[in-house]
């Protein structure tokens, strides 16, 4: 029955092109129904925005996923949820989302609909995500994967419940530039001031020089406690040990902010590390005991 229906709707779409006004995709989807195995044939029968998710994705170019279940299946429930529109995704450009190794283009769909859904169930509040979807949809696979890390994240977390989240929030940094945070929660620290939040996905996202640039210059800069910085990591090589040695390895950096004009910001760095207003050098037992002391407070 429903290769009769492909049929005549077939000849309509070739009597639309003939008349040049478009080209119908009708004939891809015939052969693309011979050619799969049962589970597509079902999938195209029963579901109710089926075409239209093959259609969809036809039209962006995704040869591979038009003939995937899985990946229809994704498309088909994520189109549906209201929140992701709020945050700024079309059908469109929900079609053109790809995926990384080892996240599948369906495995990345089914997380944007949980975060929309938690978004929605909490009653929490997300500004500036149009931000990261072109790193959704564009061609650095590291960079997908930061995204998706925050958009797993955020689709279980019930902690933001009712709060404002603001992404890729541009803050002042010891360089005299700006520096990029990944989320920043209203409201959210333990003295109920904003709280930095930096996501780091993956092997190798975490170096000495990220330390250098995001830690030590980004978020001690722009913190008024410890309180307000939390880096959220996954699969990462973070550890107490590589902190204590990367921080060591910049303490050039961190005695140059000591050391500056600025008396107040010195003084901030040397509460963060315990080091007598007398002395203006930062020392490798400080720099244990800094870590000893807060590295399970930030780093999750």
């Amino acid at each position: 029955m429903m290769r009769i229906l492909f049929k005549l709707i077939w000849i309509l779409c070739l009597a639309i092109y003939q008349t040049g006004f478009s080209q119908c995709w009708f004939s891809e989807l015939i052969k693309d129904f011979d050619k799969n195995p049962a589970e597509f044939r079902s999938f195209m029968n029963t579901a109710p925005d089926a075409m239209y998710a093959y259609e969809q994705l036809y039209k962006a170019g995704r040869s591979g996923l038009r003939q995937n279940t899985q990946a229809l299946q994704a498309y088909s429930n994520a189109i549906k949820n209201n929140k992701l529109r709020e945050l700024g995704f079309s059908d469109e450009l929900l079609a053109r989302v790809n995926g990384y190794n080892p996240a599948a283009y369906d495995e990345i769909l089914t997380d944007l609909d949980k975060l929309g859904s938690t978004l929605q169930r909490n009653n929490t509040k997300l500004e500036n995500f149009n931000a990261t979807i072109s790193i959704l949809t564009g061609g650095n696979g590291n960079y997908r994967q930061g995204v998706h890390w925050i958009i797993q994240d955020l689709g279980q977390e019930s902690s933001f419940a009712s709060k404002t989240l603001m992404m890729e929030v541009a803050v002042e940094n010891a360089r005299e530039t700006f520096s990029f945070i990944d989320l920043v929660c209203k409201g959210c620290s333990r003295a109920g001031t904003d709280l930095m939040i930096e996501y780091k996905s993956g092997p190798g996202s975490i170096t000495s020089g990220t330390i250098k640039k995001q830690f030590i210059e980004r978020d001690l800069f722009k913190a008024n406690s410890l309180d307000e910085i939390q880096w959220r990591t996954k699969n990462t090589n973070i550890s107490p040990d590589n902190l204590k040695s990367w921080l060591k390895d910049n303490k050039n950096a961190i005695n140059d902010i000591i050391q500056g004009n600025d008396i107040s910001l010195s003084n901030k760095y040397k509460g963060y590390f315990k080091i007598n207003e007398r002395s203006n050098v930062v020392t490798d037992v400080q720099i244990d005991n800094f870590v000893d002391n807060n590295f399970s407070k930030i780093f999750k």
